[in-house]
């Protein structure tokens, strides 16, 4: 099988890693130390250096672009190679996780709360899902939409590969309907660049260090960051749902 799948490789250098407001830092201390974790998406590794070498995580593997896995290959304790949205593909994976960890993935598909309920039941009991997704109704995006713009990039929010987009409210929508519920919601921040020089960067500081309002992070987070728990019966989506 070959893909002709971007490659999305990444270094994650200390000082990202010390970054309050990078999102793969932020994701990455939801894991505890020594956790099995199920990386969807795990691209050429770079996450998985930083579970196995820092966190003493024993991780598991599924990448859509061959290339990617194979360098990911030698951190992995087990590695899937396909298409999520493939039945087949999906259905090589086995085992139960602590954490399974979806980092800008499901932008990528066409039905994400396919995939994301059936990722429920390689759960083991209190493990939970960590999910980024980034944020359509970024000011950018809005400020572009009022001039009647909607430019596709090679990579970013407006990235040409994504098949799905997601508000802060349409991705709680799409957890919540695969049976999961948001036990915890942060977000990573991008600032207008015209605001004095550091005062983006001490602007998001402040905000990683409490719960923002909703407006808040619907205007400037470029990502939106979540944790999920199954809930105890499917059926009690609708029922959250309804009481919203």
């Amino acid at each position: 099988m070959t893909s002709s799948k971007p490659i999305y490789a990444g270094d994650l250098t200390q000082q990202a890693l010390q970054d309050s407001n990078n999102t793969h830092s932020i994701l990455l201390n939801w894991i505890a130390a020594g956790s099995r974790v199920l990386e969807i998406g795990c691209a050429t590794g770079y996450m998985t250096r930083v579970l196995t070498a820092q966190k003493s995580c024993i991780v598991d593997g599924f990448e859509i672009n061959e290339e990617a896995a194979e360098q990911a290959r030698p951190l992995l304790d087990r590695l899937w190679v396909g298409n999520l949205e493939d039945k087949a593909d999906i259905g090589q994976i086995d085992g139960l996780y602590d954490v399974v960890l979806v980092a800008d993935v499901f932008e990528h598909l066409r039905w994400p709360e396919t995939v994301l309920a059936h990722l429920r039941k390689h759960l083991v009991p209190g493990g939970y899902v960590l999910i980024s997704l980034p944020n359509v109704a970024h000011w950018s995006v809005r400020r572009a939409l009022l001039f009647g713009r909607w430019d596709l990039t090679d990579r970013g929010l407006m990235d040409r590969t994504h098949l799905r987009w997601f508000t802060r409210s349409t991705a709680e929508a799409m957890i919540r309907q695969a049976g999961f519920s948001v036990e915890r919601r942060r977000a990573s921040y991008a600032f207008p660049a015209h605001w004095r020089a550091g005062t983006g960067p001490r602007v998001a500081a402040f905000a990683q260090k409490r719960q923002m309002p909703p407006w808040f992070d619907d205007l400037f987070a470029v990502q939106h960051l979540f944790q999920a728990r199954p809930l105890e019966s499917p059926n009690q989506a609708q029922k959250i749902q309804t009481q919203r």
